[in-house]
């Protein structure tokens, strides 16, 4: 983790040693030109930074070594970040002084006595923690980093999608697509007569391995216009591990009348269920469930049987046992994609219009897709990941963080893992940071912004005039 997010603290640090306020009070108590020797030591070795951190991703041939050298650098890097979190609080204080009115306890501290004693200090600090980075910076010489320019470190990154499913997007699944729909819209002689003795909707089930695409062949269906026409309402609920009842109904409510739901027992819950779905023919799209508990679904069932003849519930789920128990139908299994659109859709998140010329490139592609075992989510990440690279990446990615996967379709967090690895360095305590939080946990954009701002992870823009 410390290796991965050296970046940003080399970043947070060099803008520290900018500070307006900082410089100030190091021109007026005599250090000004160590930092300055010490911002340079610091651009020099955050320029090759990248390189390493990718050669010990890729397990290049020096990546124990590349780890050690790595590993020194974490240290007195913090060592800098501690040493201007102390130093910038010093220094805000002292603003605050010259524009203030302060009490004689603060004041005291700025004497002239503690202000030649803190700026020793602080000056000795500074030239061990640069001898100890120059001394890395000599070692790193071995391993002939190849430093990034400053266009490579803060490219853009490439557009995130919405919620919504982009239809043009997904490959390989117009198949499934149609059999889930043909079972939605149809009302068979047998589905009749269940719904009629209990008035339980018909419960259709996905079936799938992670990153297979239950969620998204649900999204398509969801977003069918024929499906649109069918159903009057449709409510989309994500369940995952947490099968609470209460927490699960106060979600359909949510989707039903997009609007928060207020602290309601069961029983006023139940009753505005049977309020908001009672005179509609709805879909309910139940997604990632994980529980087996068959009474916990006969309990949220019963709550379920309302609506008008001709309800569906759709389940996504990883567990044929889950499926088993909540189908009333057999369950629909989600396969990989064939060959042919396992290589379409790696060419449509891999490839540029430079690349689909380069024989060399489509030839290592093949081979990188056999090993993403025919899994979309698992071919849509490494496919991005090599998105406009060149050719010396994808050779290494595939003779390197590749070669050590199995050929099968059981090693989804190995190619997960290995994004990871790859993220812009900056971007990668951020997205670490994330997995504190409870799985389906919704976060607030704003407040999550804060929490990293908080971490140092994020640097906020400063107007200091």
């Amino acid at each position: 983790m410390a290796e991965a997010v050296l970046f940003g603290i080399a970043e947070e640090v060099l803008k520290n040693l900018g500070s307006t306020a900082v410089n100030e009070i190091a021109s007026a108590w005599g250090f000004k030109a160590r930092l300055e020797k010490l911002k340079d030591t610091i651009n020099t070795i955050k320029g090759k930074l990248l390189d390493a951190e990718e050669r010990h991703a890729d397990n290049h041939p020096e990546s124990h070594a590349v780890r050690g050298w790595l590993q020194r650098l974490t240290t007195v890097v913090y060592d800098a970040d501690d040493l201007f979190d102390e130093f910038v609080t010093i220094a805000s204080r002292q603003r605050l002084i010259d524009g203030n009115k302060m009490c004689k306890k603060v004041q005291t501290f700025f004497s002239r006595n503690n202000q030649i004693a803190f700026a020793f200090r602080v000056s000795r600090r500074i030239k061990k923690i640069r001898k100890k980075v120059a001394d890395i910076v000599s070692d790193g010489t071995q391993f002939n980093f190849v430093p990034c320019s400053n266009k490579v470190m803060g490219r853009p990154m490439r557009d995130q999608t919405d919620s919504f499913v982009h239809v043009e997007e997904v490959i390989g699944r117009e198949d499934d697509k149609k059999v889930i729909i043909g079972m939605l819209l149809a009302s068979s002689s047998t589905d009749d007569e269940h719904e009629q003795r209990d008035k339980m909707p018909s419960v259709i089930t996905i079936v799938g391995m992670g990153g297979m695409g239950k969620t998204t062949l649900a999204q398509l269906i969801y977003n069918d216009h024929q499906v649109k026409e069918c159903f009057e309402m449709r409510l989309w609920v994500c369940v995952s591990e947490n099968f609470d009842i209460e927490d699960i109904t106060k979600k359909i409510l949510r989707s039903a009348t997009n609007t928060e739901i207020p602290e309601f027992d069961m029983e006023q819950l139940q009753g505005r269920l049977r309020e908001e779905l009672g005179d509609k023919k709805y879909l309910l799209i139940l997604d990632d469930v994980w529980n087996n508990n068959r009474q916990k679904w006969f309990k949220l069932r019963a709550y379920l049987k309302v609506g008008r003849k001709g309800s569906k519930i759709v389940v996504t789920t990883r567990s044929r046992e889950v499926a088993e128990i909540m189908g009333t139908f057999p369950p629909h299994e989600l396969l990989g994609l064939s060959e042919e659109k396992s290589w379409e859709l790696f060419k449509k998140m891999a490839f540029n219009e430079e690349a689909q010329q380069n024989p060399c490139l489509v030839e290592v592609g093949k081979e990188i897709v056999k090993k993403c075992g025919k899994l979309p989510l698992a071919i849509r990440h490494v496919g991005s990941l090599l998105y406009g690279k060149e050719e010396r990446k994808w050779s290494s990615i595939k003779e390197t963080s590749l070669a050590k996967i199995p050929e099968s379709q059981s090693d989804i967090m190995s190619i997960l893992r290995l994004s990871y690895h790859h993220l812009w360095s900056p971007l990668k305590n951020c997205f670490a940071y994330c997995s504190l939080f409870p799985k389906d946990t919704e976060l607030d954009k704003e407040l999550l912004k804060e929490l990293w701002m908080a971490e140092g992870f994020i640097i906020p823009e400063i107007n200091e005039n």
